[in-house]
């Protein structure tokens, strides 16, 4: 993530009282946001993906922060992605790029999200700034 999506999605968190953060265990962002639940005491659920080429491995314990975190069975990026908006009725993206793409993962997931009506769906894009 940028700087600026680091800082708007602990914003985000915290200021939602989350008691549960769901992530699919990706390097990046993923990984980042994993961090930021554990440092604010929030319980966190991985949703790992079979193929482990751009896995982060993330556990309970992080940069020496202990805190919860279940992982779930390894799934393919669709289904765990899928698995993730049922889990959630907060789904918050970090995009890469300002504008929605195809063949994304991640713009993938904001679809999904949005077409399940009892989801919030926010976006954080690059700059920080975000949308829905």
């Amino acid at each position: 993530m940028t700087e600026q999506q680091l800082l708007t999605v602990e914003r985000l968190i915290n200021g939602r009282d989350a008691y549960e953060f769901h992530h699919g265990d990706c390097i990046g962002a993923d990984k980042e946001a994993h961090q930021i639940a554990q440092r604010l005491e929030v319980d966190v659920v991985i949703h790992p993906p079979e193929d482990t080429k751009f896995r982060a491995w993330c556990t309970g314990i992080e940069n020496e922060v202990r805190h919860t975190a279940m992982i779930l069975p390894s799934k393919p990026y669709l289904q765990r992605n899928q698995d993730i908006v049922d889990s959630c009725d907060l789904l918050i993206a970090t995009p890469g790029e300002p504008l929605e793409v195809l063949r994304s993962g991640t713009w993938s997931t904001v679809r999904k999200g949005r077409k399940k009506k009892s989801t919030e769906v926010i976006v954080v894009y690059p700059n920080g700034e975000i949308g829905s």
